[in-house]
């Protein structure tokens, strides 16, 4: 799965916006199931690529980020901890990072925020493991 990981993420983003209620939340389960048995070192990287492109429009953005919440809340407990140099061995840095980016932080969208709490909310939680979406 690992070698797929770059698509599987971009057709999360890409149908997790599904007008569907049912595919919709398939998609969450999936990018959970991900979450949970790939390392955040592996997956977060390409979360956040689709988070913090520069032209991707606000729904897009939303979109990446309900799947970047979706891993963060599966991800296993304490697996976002590094070593603190904000590079690839501290995903917790690297997270910081993305979601401090002038693309993310410029974009006021309401669905953007509203998810952009959740990636937060689920990456305080403790590396994954409970609450947000």
């Amino acid at each position: 799965a690992s070698q797929h990981l770059s698509q599987i993420i971009v057709s999360c983003n890409n149908a997790v916006s599904d007008e569907d209620k049912d595919t919709a939340e398939r998609i969450v389960a999936a990018a959970r199931v991900l979450g949970a048995h790939v390392p955040p070192g592996e997956w977060l990287p390409l979360a956040l690529e689709a988070v913090t492109a520069e032209k991707v429009s606000p729904p897009q953005r939303a979109a990446a980020l309900v799947i970047t919440a979706a891993l963060l809340r599966a991800a296993p407990a304490g697996s976002l901890g590094g070593g603190g140099a904000g590079g690839a061995s501290d995903p917790m840095g690297q997270l910081a990072a993305g979601l401090a980016s002038e693309s993310v932080r410029a974009c006021d969208h309401p669905a953007v925020r509203a998810q952009l709490l959740s990636v937060v909310m689920n990456a305080v939680s403790g590396g994954g493991g409970g609450g947000g979406a």
